[in-house]
């Protein structure tokens, strides 16, 4: 896959799913201003037909409603950014690249050579 797709399809995913929590988010507050309402009107007798409509359209989509919440939540949990999926993609390409094993060893031996040229550079200094 060329790398500037990859790079595309990437950021797309970030905004999809921003696109989705928000939409979540605004499904679970229609979903608590809903039951409200609904338990709000439930013995009130002078509401007119309006109310029976809205009490039936409720109760027809509720579970709907709450169903599609709950996949919009575990969709939004559960799929991975553009950081999680780039990870997942070059950690192991770089963890697997000879040159950057040796990097470690090659840091060690020049943090060591320097800690010797320091330390000869102290001792020299504090003879008398």
């Amino acid at each position: 896959m060329n790398i500037s797709l990859m790079i595309y399809l990437l950021s797309v995913l970030d905004i999809i799913i921003c696109v989705e929590v928000a939409f979540s988010v605004l499904l679970g507050v229609f979903i608590i201003i809903s039951s409200l309402t609904y338990v709000l009107t439930i013995d009130d007798n002078y509401i007119e037909k309006a109310t029976e409509n809205f009490k039936k359209l409720f109760m027809e989509y509720k579970n709907r409603l709450i169903i599609v919440f709950a996949i919009l939540l575990l969709f939004g949990i559960f799929t991975p950014n553009s950081k999680t999926i780039s990870a997942m993609y070059l950690l192991p390409k770089i963890i697997a690249n000879k040159d950057v094993q040796e990097i470690p060893s090659k840091a060690v031996k020049v943090l060591n050579s320097k800690l010797n040229e320091w330390i000869e550079d102290y001792t020299e200094t504090k003879k008398p």
